[in-house]
């Protein structure tokens, strides 16, 4: 839904930007996002702003952020989230995640720094580097890289739940995980929150948006969707004797509302 009211309102000119980046990244965004706490650094990746909504980021600060600078004396979206703890990507993603992550294990708190970043071969030796850095130095670090086609940074996207790190890059345990399944996508970014709490490093968490087995639909030789995040939480939910769909309607209705509210700036 907030997806939807940011795509219409960028079509009409009322924001700069909508959030297609975040786009079949929601389930890593609720799942990461979840256990992060008000102290803790949240460095999101181009365009996606899903991670800061569910640490808890209000809504009409994203609109803001996406929306057009038309005072330089408004404050700006963006800089309301900085106050929240949270990072807008920028070329420097890296050495920033780096240097926050230094600062946070200096302060000896339990907090920890969440990076998002996309797979980009133009930074892959930058975020090496800081990977190897968080390795050395223990940082309290969860790096979250979402991977669609092609290659992630160390192996190509497979399908695995496990919990079990798969392997080491640059001395950091890798984890990957079907980026399409909330339930194992939590699992494990709670297991690597509470590593990084406790002092014990740095995880990569490999988000891999996998098709199916079955890609290509027969009667029509077209490519078959990537799974749906909502649907594999219902169909989880139900499995657990815990109907969604009761409070579906009561929960569309109640943040309408709150989309209504957080966009009524940009009648003005």
């Amino acid at each position: 839904m907030l997806q939807q009211r940011a795509g219409v309102l960028f079509q009409q000119g009322k924001l700069d930007a909508d959030l297609h980046g975040s786009a079949g990244r929601e389930a890593c965004a609720a799942a990461v996002g979840v256990d992060l706490r008000g102290d803790d650094i949240l460095s999101i990746a181009p365009g996606d702003w899903m991670p800061a909504f569910a640490k808890g980021l209000p809504v009409e600060i994203i609109f803001r952020a996406l929306a057009p600078r038309t005072d330089g004396h408004v404050v700006s979206g963006s800089e309301e989230a900085r106050k929240h703890h949270i990072l807008e990507s920028a070329a420097d993603q890296p050495a920033v995640v780096r240097d926050r992550a230094e600062s946070v294990r200096a302060t000896k708190t339990t907090a920890i720094v969440a990076a998002f970043f996309q797979n980009d071969t133009a930074m892959q030796h930058q975020w090496q580097k800081v990977i190897s850095a968080a390795a050395e130095k223990r940082l309290p670090v969860l790096f979250v890289q979402h991977v669609v086609g092609g290659r992630a940074m160390r192996v190509a996207p497979t399908r695995n739940r496990s919990k079990t790190p798969q392997a080491l890059f640059q001395g950091v345990p890798v984890i990957g995980v079907d980026a399409a399944d909330p339930v194992a996508l939590y699992r494990v970014a709670y297991e690597a929150i509470i590593r990084a709490r406790q002092g014990r490093g740095a995880t990569l968490l490999e988000c891999a948006a996998v098709p199916s087995v079955k890609s290509v639909d027969p009667s029509t030789n077209q490519p078959l969707p990537l799974p749906d995040a909502v649907a594999i939480m219902e169909s989880f939910l139900k499995g657990k004797g815990i109907p969604p769909e009761p409070s579906s309607r009561q929960t569309v209705a109640e943040f309408t509302r709150d989309l209504d509210l957080a966009t009524r700036f940009l009648a003005a």
